[in-house]
């Protein structure tokens, strides 16, 4: 799809909601410039922003060695905190994930953002609830030292992988389907939030980097995954619409804009 100019500088819609999870900052395929072009992509002026919200949906770093983030990490953290300001219009919801859960006591200091292990909100009259999914790995669950392995093993695949890291994304993306967990982490998700007597519209998870939309035959919520921001595919978030319109879309790294609605992933498990 070619671009014309004018809708190349055409800045996004105004949200309520911002979502996007599992930027890794500090890994060798993290997307961290993209995922920067895109907030700044809703910024207004210093102190304004065209969203209410960002929801930072775990996994936004890869782990505490800060040796490994570059120049684009670091304006992002500076952009968090930056969007945390008493002056700013938004604010930053940051939610707990699996390689986040070192950095709770410095991030409350460094960026000055409280992180929560799970969220509810509302907007209109729709609600919403979401964690970062790995409460329903059950590899996570079950072999939680076991399970550190494949990451170190992926470090090393990284440290050898070629400048755009084809072999690390590749193995990555298929490990997550191996596994099979996002068919765990989806209705894992839905089933805790009906124990819990919620009543919501919609529930939304990361961790498992593959972006889906599931409606269950069984349930009236509808099941969201952000998707990630280190894939070979075009990264993917989550947009909130302020009358409470939830869509999954892609930010389109080569024309550098906001491509609405997204190319989805809909499925319904049985």
């Amino acid at each position: 799809m070619n671009y014309s100019e004018e809708e190349h500088e055409r800045p996004p819609e105004s949200i309520h909601t911002l979502i996007v999870s599992d930027v890794h900052l500090g890994s060798r395929v993290s997307l961290a410039k993209e995922c920067l072009q895109l907030i700044e992509s809703y910024r207004i002026d210093k102190r304004r922003w065209r969203f209410q919200q960002l929801i930072l949906l775990g996994d936004i770093f890869d782990d505490m060695n800060f040796n490994r983030l570059d120049k684009y990490a670091w304006k992002l953290v500076s952009l968090f905190r930056e969007i945390t300001d008493e002056e700013s219009s938004a604010k930053v919801v940051w939610i707990l994930g699996n390689h986040d859960e070192l950095l709770v006591p410095l991030m409350a200091h460094l960026v000055g953002i409280r992180v929560h292990e799970e969220i509810e909100w509302s907007v209109g009259n729709k609600r919403f609830f979401a964690m970062h999914g790995q409460q329903f790995d059950k590899w996570i669950i079950n072999y939680p030292n076991i399970s550190k392995v494949p990451s170190w093993m992926y470090d090393a695949i990284q440290a050898l992988d070629g400048s755009k890291q084809r072999i690390s994304r590749f193995v990555k993306e298929k490990s997550k389907t191996w596994l099979r967990i996002n068919g765990e982490v989806a209705r894992g998700i839905v089933n805790y939030a009906q124990r819990k007597g919620l009543d919501i519209d919609a529930a939304f998870c990361g961790h498992t980097h593959i972006a889906e939309e599931i409606q269950f035959p069984d349930s009236r919520v509808k099941y969201f995954n952000t998707g990630c921001w280190t894939g070979r595919h075009a990264p993917t978030y989550v947009t909130i619409s302020r009358s409470g319109v939830v869509s999954l879309n892609e930010f389109d790294v080569k024309q550098l804009t906001v491509v609405e609605p997204a190319q989805r992933r809909e499925a319904i498990l049985r």
